[in-house]
């Protein structure tokens, strides 16, 4: 069996004054395996506390960049700091005390390290699987459907309208330990420094939003698999309105994010994600469109987000002529 070294470099992306960056990198000076922590602050220059000062290198970009060109940033550096692991964190990811020691266990025992295609190990984000069912032999989807519509598809509406309606029973953390996958999210992400030399760099197209779904989905097309590791927990600090929120009828996230920048960026790169990627029959493609457009309509009437609305049309415009660009 090959041996892990265990030498780590932590990435992690932050943006000007989130308080919750310290308590991350209070848990991160107690791991003897993380040998470098990259921080990548967007807006506004950081300073690390001092008792990480000696193995942090911070990157300070005088404006906010993004997510995709922050952790890109990030990412060059881990590369030539060339430690075996790289393990990506937002700054409001705080893991479980074992969740470190419960990522290397769960890689050393599947002897990923000879595996000969990228493998990528994705921690359980509290905010982001709570509302996913986790099955045994069966991929979990996280990319939008397919032929759907900013992610909507009529073939999904009953059980769209089940869940609203019987909040309670949303999923919960369960086995499988490891769950595949077809893409991963920045946070919590851990791979092989190697794998960041064999498939392509975050797409800087996209400012925020998909960019990681677009990365992490490159591992398997380059033959590799993603799995998320369901006893690694990591927990969203800055999370716990937006899970309350999902759980209500009218919920949808073009409605409630809480900026109109967020709302546009959103729409814009789901929409150019989708049109360049996975749509195979034009014709249901054109339905999810017609009914989403009627959801979303009518849910901005009835609680007053017409605002919004506009700001949804506006990304795909943007996301069209996005796609146009790239395809001439």
């Amino acid at each position: 069996m090959s041996e892990v070294k265990k030498n780590i470099t932590v990435v992690i992306l932050t943006y000007g004054g989130r308080k919750y960056i310290y308590q991350v990198l209070e848990y991160l000076k107690s791991k003897k395996q993380i040998r470098d922590i990259v921080i990548v602050s967007n807006g506004l220059v950081f300073s690390p506390p001092n008792y990480i000062e000696e193995y942090c290198h911070v990157i300070n970009n005088k404006n906010n960049i993004g997510s995709s060109a922050g952790y890109l940033l990030g990412l060059d550096k881990a590369k030539k700091l060339n430690n075996e692991f790289t393990w990506l964190l937002d700054d409001d990811n705080l893991p479980d005390e074992d969740a470190l020691d419960e990522l290397l266990k769960v890689w050393e025992k599947n002897r990923f390290t000879e595996a000969a295609n990228p493998v990528a190990l994705q921690c359980y984000r509290t905010s982001q699987f709570a509302f996913k069912k986790f099955h045994d032999n069966v991929e979990l989807d996280l990319l939008p459907y397919r032929d759907s519509f900013m992610c909507f598809h009529f073939r999904k509406l009953p059980r769209m309208i089940f869940n609203r309606l019987n909040p309670s029973l949303f999923a919960k953390r369960m086995n499988p330990t490891l769950q595949h996958a077809n893409a991963a999210f920045y946070g919590g992400l851990f791979v092989e420094t190697k794998t960041l030399l064999k498939i392509p760099a975050p797409n800087t197209n996209y400012f925020m939003y998909v960019d990681d779904l677009e990365f992490t989905n490159n591992i398997k097309k380059c033959g590799g698999a993603i799995f998320i590791a369901s006893n690694c927990v990591i927990n969203d600090l800055d999370f716990s309105l937006d899970l309350e929120m999902k759980r209500k009828i009218l919920y949808h996230p073009l409605l409630d994010f809480s900026t109109n920048m967020k709302a546009f960026h959103y729409s814009r790169n789901i929409y150019h994600f989708t049109k360049s990627h996975l749509i195979t029959n034009h014709f249901v493609y054109k339905i999810n469109k017609a009914i989403f457009f009627c959801i979303i309509k009518t849910f901005s009437i009835i609680r007053s987000k017409n605002y919004r609305f506009k700001v949804f049309l506006s990304g795909i415009r943007s996301g069209a002529k996005l796609y146009n660009q790239s395809n001439v």
